[in-house]
Formats: C-alpha cells, structure tokens, sequence
C-alpha cells in the first residue's frame, strides 16, 4: 500500500521544493495547521465535529476594542490598530496554550485581571482552531485515529514554529505516526567558499556572473538565497531580458514602475477628501478607468489593489457603526505595500536561475549555494520581544494555569549553517560593503570562516577576507564602538535585558539606563533628542552606538536631506562673511550688488566648489542629477537675497556660523552647552537678533505665542535654539553693549515662506533652565525612556524593540514633566 506521505516544515515553499524533488508519489506538503484541520475534518469524524469559527481580522479586531474598557490596562493602546494586533496575538497564543485563565496570576494583578476580561469577552461561546487541536489531541490519546495513522507518513524536514499546545500535538504524531524527521546536525566545511564584497548591488551580482562562470555553473544546479529578498529580486528583475530567473516567493510591487505613481495618487486624493467613505470611493473609480485600458502587469497589480480597496470599505462600515476611527490612508498604503506578484503573473517561466529566502530552502540539498546580503541584520535575524508578554509573565502564566506557553527564544539563529552543511560543492558568500562611502557591518557569520583559516576573530579579517578595499580601513575607526557592539555583542546583551522591562507603566521607578555617569555637554540636537526620545539619546549620545545605513546607495538623488541642508547653510555662510569682510554698514546696498548675474554666479560657483571638495561629493551619481539639484539650490540662494531686499529694516549681519561654550548651573551640576548660531543681527545700538537657519516648512503656530513645543503627528517637537542662544549671547564678552536681543528662527524656503519667526513669550531663558531640570532630574534617575511615536524614522529601530506604536502609560511621567514646565496648554 502506498502510504501518503505529509511533508512539514517551517515553510510550505521548503515543503512544496522537496516534494517536487522526490521521485516517489503521495508526497503531500502541509502546513501544520492544514494537518491540523485535514485530521479534525477526517471523515471518520464527520458527525463528530463542530464547524471551526476563524473570524475575519477585522471583526476580531472590532471584539478587542469594544472588549476593552475605560478601566482597562491596555486602555492607553485602545485606539492603535498596530497595538490591538498586538493584544489579538498575545489572546491567540494564550489560547492555544491554557486549557483555563480563571487562575492566570500575572506579577501585575491588573495586567492579568484585564487580560482575562478581554479573552472572555472575545471567546465566549467560540469554537476555534484552538479547539479544534485540543480535540485531535484528545482523539489521538485514546486512540481513535490509529487506523488512519497506519496509511500516513510525516516527513519532518525541520520542526515548525508552533504555540503552546500545537508543540504537544505535534510531539504526539511524530510518536504515534511512521515519521521521517530529517537531521539538524552541523558540520562546516569551508573548502570551496568564495567570499566577495562590492560597494553596489549591481557589483554584487556581476561577482555571482563571474563566480559562476570561472567554476562552470549553470542556472538549473546554482541558487541564490537572497537575505534582502526584496531588493535583491528588484536588482535581479532589471535583467531578466538577459537571463531567465524564478522568483520563488513572487516579486514586490514596491519595485515596479507603476508603484509609486500609484501611491503619489491615491495620497493626493487624500490630501483633497477628508472623508473616509469618499476618499475609498474616489480610488475605487480610478481604479476601474485604469483598469478598461490596463494589460499584463499593470492589470494584475490593480487588480490586487482594488480587492484590498473593496475590502477595506466593507470592513470601514463597521468600524463606523462602533464609533472607531482608523488611519484608513495609512491602512490601505500598507495593505497595498505587501502585494506580491507571482511568478506566472509577471509573466515569466518557471525556470533560471532561482531567486529565493533562506527560510525557504534551508533543510534542502544544493550543488552550488550563493548567499546575497550577508551584512550584520540580515544573519542572524535579531530577537523578537512581544511587548504584550514579557518573559517573566510568560513564566507566571505557565505558572498560574499549568499552560504550555512559549517562553522566549533568544538562541542564534542557525539556519545559513544548516543549509551549507549541505553543499555538495560549492559555496559563495557576499555584501555590499559601502553604504555612502563608509563600510557597512558584516555578518559575524563569517567567523566560522576565519576560525576555519585560523585568523583572529575580528573584523578588519572579514574586509580582508571579503577584498574590501585597503583604502577604506580607515573607517574603522569610526566605526569601533558600533562594531564592538553589533558583531561581539558585549553591549548588545546589556541592550536586550533592558529592553524587557520596558513595557509596564507601574515600571515607571525602572532604571533604564545603559550609562551611569550624566552627560554634562550638550548640543541643541542632543537636547532635543532627549526629549524626543530619551533611549535613543541614551545610544546616540551616552554609548556613542554608530548606526550605519545598511541599505544601498541611491544613485537617483546626489545630496540627502541633511547634506543639503549643510550645503544651503555654507552658501549663506560665505554670503554674509563676505559683507562683513567689506566692511560695510548699508547691508541693502551689499544686496544690490548681486542683481548683477555674474557676481551672483561667481559667489555661488565659489561657495558651492568649496563645499563639494570639503565633502568630497564627486561620487557615482549621474552628472545631470548633480546639474539639477545644483540649479535648485542656486534658486533657493536667488530668493534668498530677494527675499533679504524685501525685508531690510535698520538691522544688519555681523556674525555667521558663531561658536559658543555656554555654562549652566542647574541644581549643582555644572551643564555645558556646545553649539553654532547660524546669524547674528544688530542694528548698531546695542540691539541683536539671533537666528537659526531652518530649510524645512514652518511649523510654528502664530497665535500660541510660543516657540518650545509642537504638535506633531509623532509627538511634542521640542525647540530650543533660541533660549540656548539668547544665553550664549549674552555671555559673550563681545556683546557688553546689549539693550535688548531677539532669537527665533528663520525658513529659508518656499516650504516655510521665507517666514522669520521669533520668540514672543516670557524669558526663554527661565524656561530653559526648567527644562534642563527635567533633564538632570531623569539622567541621574537612569530614566531613558522610550517614546513609541518616534520610532517611525529612527535609526535605532532595528535594535530597538519598540518599533511598533505600543501603550502610551509608559510617557505619562514625561508628560507630567513637561506640563509642569510648559504649561498644559503648550504640550
């Protein structure tokens, strides 16, 4: 009798590759849960099984907000979709995992209380998958499936991730079921490995062309695990005019061409219609008329994209009826970001070089293996901690019910191990490594290499072994503490036990620090930073964590926003030295002087020539690209001195790009404040105004009268220029002279009108010490904490578990803070 044969693993693409490798028939590839339904379903139970409830998401996620009260610990988090997610994991995972939560005992009894009273409320009366795996189970036990098991086989290519209960089932079949449970061992052999690098993702794939060629290597008997998937299949889709490729896992639209012409519009749409129902059904009829004149790709794509359309708008009429309000832009942008498209659909065959996820092969034999991306993020995959059960709750609730719960898993992960103990001959491993001129982090996987060849375990062996270039090593220097952190990980463990006591607000008392000692010299950035985000403040500044950009270069724009910035600030620079060179006081006359085009011309040639050789920006970017951002900057300089002639009053320049060194006494400690003021005005009788350049919008609203703090959709922007600079400029031995002094900030740009915005309160100065209170205050207590709405754009997010928006109960002390030092009407 053939048996037929069910194939399991972590990933049903692993399952599908190696039933459709084996000779044999009845291979069946699964998921667990399909095994799960498929044994619960069998039909010798068929008059003995309820009908299993799986509730649409949205509907489960509708029960989670109106099953939490006002009284309720999650309440903070109640109206974030991303933090209900959260708690609709952490109610499935206690699911499968206790058989009752009358007794869960969590060491917050509200924590736990308010837990319960969200799973009863959500369960009641709900027969789910859950269920249906407690009955398998039982039915197992008393041996009710032992016919069926004699027809069946498991071929276990590597245990899935499974929760709580399904690990007891799961142990269960492979005793009671002829089970096949293929080897976990490791064993390296580095003897036909090739190790490159290449600054590009272009570089990189003609060294795979190269390698492949010099070894005889064909398309049908080489792989390639890419560890960027995305990126890399994006990079490898320019050029299946040349070569045939299989993208296994399908292709994202983030890469094609209509993409973003599509997501520019439907944010345009929105920008003109507020209403939600509106806005949903305006997208739909655009898509519909490009959908009469679309083909091939293009079809597909909107296709996918008006389902999630049609699909949100129905799920938009009950959020409506509950009185819940969703970021529907944000929702169906990110609904739209996660379409892939399949192999078929792109229009290809499957067949060539295959492009795919070392979590979709790596059980599997290859005769040639090449791993893409092997930068420090990429492997090993860094730990996940769930915000919502911290590890000693998961223990309390194993604990308090007798649950299977799982506790967190902080083992390094192995899977690039396993999969080239399989080679059978030979292997290619590389990275981009340069990310805007400054080298990116290697895996600290190739350290197997270097103990293999008996070098030392350090990471200038990797350049060397990789063939990064000599002239580049001088980095390193830069980069020490990063790569101390990142590839030893000394600090790095310091990181993740932090990060587990970050979550409960009656933790507020924690000592959250990694730094003990308090940071005496600041900046204006570091400042504001603080108060953005104490814990990044805590890496950036205290720990003085480098985080490299691990992404590629982007060859489509030449300055980013912060080197534009810089460079739009040295023009200015250059202009106003330049009037205080001359020596003269009737500023308006100076400013005539650049009507005349080629004095304009010559002054900006100057300024910009000395900032590209300063910054050393010759790089590969495209010379019509430079050209253009070039000719914007120069416009920006032109309105600049026409918007100068529009204003002129009695005040003229005197200083540009000042230095200063500014004590504070705040409560016995000794602060000192470092920092640059972008212009100094006077009039010439002993009245100042003080200036920082912004190249950004204006945020500022005119009728608060304020300048300190801002709304923002991720939280109170804190402004602190003009108080540390009124201070600065009064200190000055230079100054002796001053009658009265105006600070506040001016938007060189159309975004912010060329609007000059000072400061129209009471004295700065008394609130900036306030402020630096508050500073001291947390700093000596230890108390970096996190800001959940910041994370959006922070560098630190990827060794940062808080890149989800979580309960906002943790900010509560801070904002007390800043409401005694505000005002509650400013935060």
């Amino acid at each position: 009798m053939i048996k037929r044969k069910y194939v399991i693993s972590s990933s049903i693409l692993m399952s599908r590759r190696y039933a459709s490798n084996c000779k044999g028939v009845g291979f069946t590839p699964v998921t667990f849960r399909q095994l799960v339904m498929e044994l619960y379903n069998n039909p010798l139970f068929l008059f003995d099984s309820e009908v299993v409830v799986d509730s649409d998401f949205y509907q489960s996620d509708i029960k989670i907000y109106n099953s939490i009260g006002l009284n309720n610990y999650f309440f903070d988090s109640r109206d974030y979709l991303g933090s209900r997610k959260l708690i609709g994991n952490a109610l499935h995972e206690i699911r499968l995992s206790c058989s009752c939560v009358d007794s869960l005992e969590l060491p917050i009894k509200s924590k736990s209380d308010s837990l319960k009273d969200i799973y009863n409320s959500f369960y009641t009366g709900f027969f789910d998958y859950s269920m249906a795996v407690k009955k398998v189970i039982s039915r197992i036990e008393s041996g009710e499936y032992d016919s069926f098991f004699g027809s069946i086989e498991l071929v276990v290519l590597d245990r899935p991730e499974l929760l709580g209960i399904e690990n007891i089932l799961f142990d269960l079949l492979v005793d009671r079921v002829d089970s096949n449970v293929h080897s976990s061992m490791v064993n390296l052999n580095f003897c036909h490995t090739t190790c490159k690098s290449s600054i590009t993702k272009s570089g990189n794939i003609n060294h795979l062309f190269v390698w492949m060629m010099e070894n005889k290597l064909k398309t049908n008997n080489t792989i390639v695990v890419a560890l960027d998937y995305d990126s890399t299949a994006a990079e490898f889709y320019n050029m299946i005019d040349r070569i045939p490729i299989y993208f296994t896992r399908g292709f994202k639209c983030t890469a094609l061409s209509l993409f973003e012409p599509l997501m520019t519009g439907i944010s345009h749409t929105r920008s003109k219609v507020k209403d939600d129902t509106t806005f949903l059904d305006r997208v739909e009829w655009r898509l519909r008329n490009e959908l009469k004149e679309s083909v091939e790709v293009k079809k597909i794509f909107y296709e996918k994209v008006l389902a999630i359309v049609i699909k949100i708008k129905k799920s938009l009429c009950n959020y409506i009826e509950n009185g819940i309000k969703i970021d529907i832009l944000g929702e169906l942008l990110s609904e739209i970001e996660g379409i892939y498209l399949t192999q078929e659909e792109l229009g290809l065959e499957k067949k060539g070089l295959h492009i795919t996820t070392l979590e979709d092969v790596y059980t599997l034999e290859f005769d040639n293996v090449a791993v893409m991306g092997l930068v420090h993020g990429n492997y090993p995959k860094k730990v996940k901690l769930d915000p919502i059960l911290k590890e000693d709750e998961r223990e309390a609730i194993n604990q308090t019910t007798n649950g299977e719960i799982n506790l967190i898993d902080n083992k390094n992960n192995q899977m690039l191990e396993k999969l080239l103990s399989s080679v059978r001959n030979n292997t290619f491993l590389s990275y981009i490594s340069h990310q805007e001129g400054k080298l990116t982090v290697p895996s600290i996987f190739f350290n197997h290499i270097l103990a293999e060849n008996k070098k030392p375990i350090e990471v200038e062996e990797i350049y060397k072994l990789c063939g990064v270039k000599e002239g580049y090593l001088s980095d390193l220097l830069d980069q020490k503490d990063y790569l101390d952190i990142r590839s030893i990980g000394t600090q790095n463990d310091k990181i993740i036990s932090y990060k587990k006591s970050l979550y409960s607000r009656e933790e507020i008392e924690s000592d959250y620090g990694l730094f003990e000692t308090l940071n005496r010299e600041l900046s204006a950035t570091s400042l504001t930073t603080f108060f953005e985000c104490p814990y990044k403040f805590n890496l950036q500044y205290n720990n003085k964590i480098y985080f490299p950009d691990l992404g590629m270069t982007d060859l489509t724009q030449w300055l980013d926003s912060s080197l534009r910035g810089q460079f739009i600030h040295k023009i200015y620079e250059d202009f106003i030295n330049l009037f205080i060179l001359e020596d003269e006081n009737d500023y308006g006359a100076f400013l005539q002087k650049f009507n005349n085009e080629d004095k304009f011309n010559t002054q900006f040639e100057k300024s910009s020539k000395a900032f590209i050789q300063e910054n050393k920006l010759d790089n590969d970017v495209p010379e019509y690209i430079k050209r253009k951002e070039l000719e914007e900057i120069k416009e920006i300089f032109s309105k600049y001195i026409d918007n100068e002639l529009n204003i002129i009053d009695d005040f003229y320049p005197i200083k540009a790009e000042s230095k200063f060194i500014s004590d504070w006494n705040i409560d016995c400690e000794i602060i000192t404040l470092k920092g640059v003021i972008d212009r100094i005005d006077t009039d010439g009788n002993g009245n100042y105004r003080i200036w920082d350049f912004k190249t950004g919008g204006n945020p500022f609203d005119f009728k608060k009268g304020y300048l300190f703090c801002i709304d923002t959709p991720y939280g109170p922007k804190i402004n602190l220029q003009h108080a540390l600079y009124l201070k600065a400029l009064k200190d000055m031995d230079e100054f002796s002279d001053i009658l009265s002094v105006e600070a506040g900030y001016y938007y060189t740009s159309d975004r912010g009108n060329w609007a000059k915005v000072t400061y129209q309160g009471p004295d700065p100065i008394e609130k900036q010490i306030e402020i630096l209170k508050t500073y001291v205050y947390e700093c000596n207590g230890g108390r970096y904490y996190k800001n959940p709405k910041s994370c959006k754009f922070c560098d630190y997010k990827s060794i940062c578990s808080n890149n989800q928006k979580k309960r906002e109960g943790i900010l509560e002390d801070r904002i007390n803070t800043l409401i005694s030092v505000l005002g509650e009407e400013n935060v």
